[in-house]
């Protein structure tokens, strides 16, 4: 029997993740030991690395979970929309994802160098903005200009957003950063776009 479809190896492999988790809620990326996760876990070391690289694997992997979730809430979005109001409840899906996981989020997006961030902002450029812009009929050279513009801005507040605790609700940041990205209206957009 292949040893990954195994229930104990399944059972151990998630323990290690939730340790991992746990720890995270607790403490910086970098102070996290495998050494600690395996005595969370009452495992030995070689059990670990059956499972994992190291820890930069296991958050990576933690980061696959939750992307697959989110992009699930994504794709239970109706994207056949193609106008810019559509652009506010995708800002509020991803807002009300990193409240959920915001200690997760919080540490991912102090370092955006990391490979766990970079394929975040990836994914969120590949699959969720490029479609939107193409759909508006926005260049892809376009698109990725503007991407990069506000996506610097909107990091930004987010890392504030969270490190503060979300002090206002998704909803209430959603507005805010509606009214301060460039995109405010269709007619606007379709104006500077052509």
């Amino acid at each position: 029997m292949n040893q990954k479809k195994n229930r104990g190896y399944q059972r151990t492999h998630a323990m290690l993740k939730k340790c991992t988790w746990d720890l995270l809620q607790e403490k910086e990326l970098n102070q996290i030991t495998v050494g600690e996760v395996c005595k969370h876990a009452l495992v030995n070391r070689s059990t670990f690395y059956s499972h994992f690289q190291d820890i930069y694997d296991v958050i990576a992997q933690i980061e696959t979970d939750l992307e697959k979730e989110l992009l699930q809430t994504y794709e239970e979005t109706d994207l056949s929309v193609r106008s810019v109001s559509i652009v506010r409840e995708y800002l509020l899906i991803f807002l009300k994802f990193a409240a959920k996981y915001r200690r997760f989020y919080q540490l991912l997006m102090k370092d955006t160098e990391n490979p766990v961030a970079k394929n975040l902002i990836s994914m969120l450029k590949d699959q969720v903005v490029t479609p939107l812009m193409r759909g508006l009929s926005v260049p892809d050279r376009t698109a990725s200009y503007y991407f990069s513009y506000v996506f610097a801005g909107f990091l930004s507040v987010i890392r504030q957003w969270l490190d503060e605790k979300c002090p206002e609700n998704p909803e209430e940041l959603a507005d805010i950063l509606f009214t301060v990205m460039p995109l405010y209206s269709e007619e606007v957009f379709r104006e500077n776009f052509r």
